[in-house]
């Protein structure tokens, strides 16, 4: 997960406080993301694109807050044409 982390922070420009707390949210959200996946694979009782759509908009749900989302294109052909979300822009 720390890995994760890291690729993720190092695609943004971000201040020391800015990067602490993303590395938080992302710290959080990728606990809940290995949670939700094996709990899925033990008992998938929804589709993949269920699962997928659960972790994204978690995602989004603890950016929010940040307020430094902005919209970004269709993430891929699971995206239903709804508009996705880019996570934090540079300070």
């Amino acid at each position: 997960m720390a890995v994760l982390r890291e690729r993720v922070l190092d695609t943004r420009d971000l201040d020391d406080e800015a990067r602490q707390t993303l590395s938080t949210v992302l710290v959080g959200w990728l606990t809940l993301v290995r949670v939700v996946c094996v709990e899925w694979l033990v008992e998938p009782t929804f589709t993949r694109e269920t699962l997928r759509e659960v972790c994204l908009e978690a995602l989004l749900g603890a950016l929010r807050p940040l307020a430094v989302i902005g919209p970004v294109p269709s993430a891929g052909p699971s995206a239903g044409g709804r508009e996705h979300h880019r996570g934090i822009t540079g300070a």
